[in-house]
C-alpha cells in the first residue's frame, strides 16, 4: 500500500530528493495509507 501511495505522490507532482520533501512525502504516504487500512 504504501508504494501505491508513494507512486500516486509522485504523480501528483510530488518530490522525494530533498530530505524536507521526503518528510513531506512520507506524511502523505501516511494520511492516504490510513484511509484504506480496515480492520477485519
Amino acid at each position: 500500500l504504501r508504494l501505491l501511495a508513494h507512486a500516486l505522490l509522485h504523480c501528483l507532482g510530488y518530490g522525494d530528493k530533498t530530505e524536507e520533501d521526503q518528510k513531506v512525502m512520507r506524511k502523505k504516504e501516511e494520511y492516504y495509507i490510513r484511509l484504506f487500512h480496515v480492520k477485519h
